[in-house]
């Protein structure tokens, strides 16, 4: 059964418009307002403090507890250019909802799927608003959350790829690993043009809005500078799977076949 705007049903109540157009404000399904007790106020805490801020909501702590298990996974310091905690909201709330609702999933048009239980019915309805996510999860045999961010939708970036996509254990995680590798896919000379941005957890940030045309070494090597990273978390158990993609160029992570991800777009993979 599905609903007027062909979300599934038994997905509904976790389905959230999700970055759709650049500025836009997403809505949440009805009663999940109740999550955001105590979010706006930590979103100020983090903005002042960063790293080190302390949240009170149920939210805002997994989303601090996402940065921690990646930053220490990948020796981050303070003195390096951080991705915000803000990136793990979606993820966050997702996780949330889905818990109280006892929920089969959730879907965010634009990006992320949360499949709170395995299954093959949900590989078929979700692929219609999260078409990335739900291709890689259905293709690495493994459930949980896949999260896309870069240029080609999803949590936005300043990294240079089209699509990181990230297959975690939980939303808030495969949410700020896959903004924080997407970050981290960069190439030295490559100017790409930038866009700024608001949302209402996100608030306000700068992305790539543009990759110029690049030499095939340099689509490698942000390619690889990524996957770096995506190796580095598989390795401590904080991502299953990843994939990223570039100008037609892909890297995979885990136990996935490229040839069978047609809807990444890629027509050579390493």
């Amino acid at each position: 059964m599905q609903t007027a705007d062909g979300v599934p049903a038994r997905f509904r109540a976790g389905y959230f418009p999700f970055l759709k157009d650049e500025g836009a404000a997403p809505g949440l399904p009805a009663g999940a307002e109740a999550l955001l007790n105590g979010l706006p106020a930590d979103l100020e805490l983090i903005d002042v403090h960063g790293t080190d801020a302390l949240p009170r909501s149920a939210a805002g702590r997994a989303m601090m507890e996402a940065m921690r298990q990646v930053h220490e996974a990948v020796g981050h310091t303070a003195r390096e250019p951080s991705v915000s905690p803000r990136f793990a909201a979606y993820g966050a709330l997702a996780d949330l909802w889905v818990a109280e609702e006892k929920a089969e999933g959730a879907i965010f048009e634009e990006g992320l799927l949360l499949a709170a239980k395995p299954g093959g019915v949900w590989q078929e309805e979700a692929a219609v608003h999260a078409r990335k996510a739900s291709e890689l999860m259905a293709h690495a045999g493994a459930f949980g959350a896949a999260q896309c961010a870069g240029t080609g939708g999803g949590l936005p970036s300043l990294g240079l790829a089209d699509t990181v996509c990230v297959l975690s254990k939980n939303a808030a995680l495969a949410a700020y690993a896959s903004a924080y590798i997407a970050h981290g896919a960069q190439a030295e000379g490559v100017k790409a043009s930038y866009m700024q941005g608001k949302d209402r957890f996100l608030g306000a940030y700068e992305a790539v809005r543009e990759v110029p045309v690049m030499e095939p070494d340099l689509i490698w090597e942000a390619l690889s500078r990524g996957v770096r990273l995506a190796s580095t978390l598989k390795s401590k158990g904080l991502l299953r799977a990843c994939v990223l993609t570039l100008k037609g160029r892909g890297r995979l992570i885990g136990p996935i076949e490229g040839d069978r991800l047609l809807r990444f777009g890629v027509s050579q993979w390493r």
